[in-house]
């Protein structure tokens, strides 16, 4: 799973009651547009940003979450077209800033309660295996702990997201920040990627977009991540979105009405 995260500063002149209601049908609107692949979204108001530049200004964060790098596309279109457009149009009237980051779900859950935030880089000369290491000793099943995909912005690699901070041992140094959801919902994501809570028959492999209809052999994650054996056997059966178990999708061999 990843997640397109956006950091705004609303206009000093803009209405804030104005802008979070914006916020708040933009949300309602994009899950009203059912597509696949989109799988929640939502805002925080925050304190502070995750680097140190703090500018004193009106913060939020957004989060979009998709179930893979094919779906960002989809997001792109959604987000500022049809009955979405009025909603994106005015918040990007009222916005002074943004910026961007694409980031990975390691662990965890995608949803709950993520108030609160603990930002930090991976110390130097410390591998990767060996910070999922220290990681795994100290978060618990309630955080969620995102890496950054692509360098979109400066905003650190690393963020664990939960209820309440978690004691960091010292050579993790993190920016902590308080979030309050001031908008949007993605306590059902799982449920969200299709009505009624069915499986998500995905039609096509993430990795190298071979046909998967739904007769087909695919195998999926507990994201519901889709791709062909092939893919799924070079990646080891490990889902290279979220890092979870690779497992053969079970057939739907029709169409479900409703």
């Amino acid at each position: 799973m990843l997640a397109y995260v956006f950091w705004h500063e609303r206009r000093a002149d803009a209405d804030d009651a104005a802008y979070r209601a914006d916020l708040a049908e933009l949300h309602r609107r994009l899950a009203a547009a059912e597509r696949p692949g989109v799988l929640g979204s939502r805002t925080f108001a925050i304190g502070a940003l995750p680097w140190f530049d703090d500018r004193g200004g009106a913060l939020f964060e957004d989060w979009y979450l998709v179930g893979g790098s094919a779906e960002l596309d989809t997001l792109d279109e959604i987000a500022v077209s049809g009955d979405r457009s009025a909603p994106h149009d005015r918040l990007a009237s009222a916005v002074v800033w943004g910026a961007g980051g694409l980031y990975r779900l390691r662990t965890g859950p995608a949803g709950g309660d993520q108030r609160a935030a603990q930002w930090f880089a991976k110390p130097a000369g410390v591998r990767y295996s060996e910070l999922d290491a220290v990681l795994a000793t100290i978060v618990s099943p309630e955080h969620a702990v995102w890496q950054r995909q692509m360098v979109l912005g400066p905003a650190p690699e690393f963020c664990i997201a939960g209820p309440e901070p978690v004691v960091l041992p010292p050579q993790l140094t993190a920016r902590a920040v308080r979030r309050e959801l001031v908008a949007g919902d993605v306590r059902a994501v799982l449920a969200a990627a299709e009505p009624g809570g069915r499986l998500l028959m995905r039609d096509r492999c993430l990795v190298c977009a071979a046909p998967l209809p739904w007769d087909a052999g695919a195998m999926i994650c507990s994201f519901e991540c889709t791709y062909c054996p092939s893919c799924a056997s070079a990646m080891r059966n490990v889902c290279r979105d979220c890092g979870g178990e690779l497992v053969p999708r079970p057939r739907r061999v029709r169409p479900v009405s409703g």
